[in-house]
């Protein structure tokens, strides 16, 4: 019982990391894809006093509105790629990788809505 309990807690530990990653390079992709030539990904980079592990960097200026909400779709569809190939190759730990699945997603939804949010705020001062 403590065996498969390790055993999907370091596996589901270490699908995060891989998850988090494929997820930004899902943005670089479509960044790239949408005309942004500049898009990269990064796994560490450090400037001056600012640090960023694992991140996806475009000019969100280069694209359209449309464009910078598919590069944000990008990241979503990547993630739910790797996920769902993950939950049908390992079937033994399906119901973990089904919640993860699940979890993330339920993460990525509320970051959106409080992004959408925070952008009327703005648009709304700017007036």
């Amino acid at each position: 019982m403590i065996g498969k309990f390790l055993r999907v807690l370091l596996f589901g530990l270490a699908f995060l990391i891989v998850m988090v990653n494929v997820h930004e390079v899902g943005h670089t992709v479509f960044a790239r894809l949408l005309g942004d030539d500049s898009a990269h990904y990064v796994l560490y980079e450090a400037q001056g006093r600012s640090t960023c592990l694992g991140c996806n960097l475009y000019d969100s200026s280069r694209l359209g509105d449309v464009a910078n909400v598919l590069v944000n779709f990008g990241g979503v569809v990547f993630t739910q790629l790797l996920s769902w190939i993950a939950i049908v190759a390992v079937s033994d730990l399906k119901a973990a990788l089904v919640l993860a699945t699940i979890g993330y997603s339920a993460l990525l939804l509320l970051a959106t809505r409080w992004a959408l949010k925070r952008g009327r705020g703005v648009g709304r001062a700017q007036l």
